[in-house]
């Protein structure tokens, strides 16, 4: 009994331990880079990403995992969830390194080509059930979002997402974007371009349309109004304000 409440106790300081240096690491280093022994230098994001980044053997840049390590050699094994999402899942447990728990399976990537969500690929094991709600199933493995899809890259190990090809995709309800794949909604806007000449990342800083005006893009047409103000709208190139009853002269600045 007393070994078992000192062995619970030890689990508790450890992953408060971890936990306070986890949150040290990551704001450490203030200037936006993460200093390696032979003083290179990486960007913090790829700081404790289970990716060793530093140069040489002593992988300075992974403390979170070398410590995990550690505590496993002395027969230490620990299961804490560092999670601070309650939809989140850790890339490893006891590591502070998360992903949502709806992209179990997903195979995709970031713009440096670097695997999104968790960077080693631990993510993507164990996927023969993986339901992949809405996006490609790969027999008995991965998961691709749709933009994956007829992109002209094997992604499924057998290359099954470019055997259904032959007929142009139809996109409901998604984005459909040079050379013809289809974006769902959740990846417009994400700053990590899909389409090739990146539709999918265009106009994202446009507000929602003003009230009665008709929008395209970044385009607004708020003619005849009858408004006394331009109406806010970030984001926007051209806005269409004739036949309103604007002073534009008891304005000091008007800026989109």
């Amino acid at each position: 009994m007393h070994k078992n409440f000192q062995h619970a106790k030890y689990k508790r300081t450890r992953r408060v331990q971890l936990f306070k240096y986890a949150k040290f690491n990551r704001r450490e280093n203030k200037t936006g880079y993460f200093s390696c022994h032979d003083h290179t230098t990486i960007s913090n994001s790829l700081v404790n990403d289970l990716i060793v980044d530093c140069p040489g053997h002593d992988a300075e840049d992974e403390s979170e995992y070398l410590e995990i390590l550690s505590l496993e050699r002395r027969g230490l094994f620990n299961r804490d969830n560092l999670c601070q999402e309650y939809h989140q899942l850790p890339c490893v447990w006891g590591h502070s390194r998360c992903y949502p728990s709806s992209k179990f399976c997903t195979y995709d990537h970031l713009s440096s080509n670097d695997l999104r969500y968790c960077r080693n690929g631990i993510h993507l094991h164990n996927c023969i059930i993986a339901a992949c709600q809405g996006m490609f199933k790969c027999p008995n493995t991965i998961c691709l979002p749709m933009h994956k899809v007829c992109n002209g890259v094997k992604d499924c190990p057998l290359g099954e997402d470019e055997q259904v090809c032959a007929v142009p995709l139809v996109c409901p309800g998604m984005l459909k974007c040079d050379p013809g794949i289809c974006v769902t909604q959740e990846y417009i806007c994400d700053n990590i371009s899909q389409c090739s000449n990146h539709d999918d990342e265009m106009f994202c800083d446009v507000s929602a349309c003003p009230h009665n005006c008709t929008c395209s893009g970044d385009i607004f047409n708020c003619s005849g109004l009858g408004l006394l103000m331009p109406p806010v709208g970030s984001g926007v190139k051209f806005m269409d304000l004739s036949y309103n009853t604007i002073n534009l002269q008891a304005l000091y600045v008007v800026s989109y």
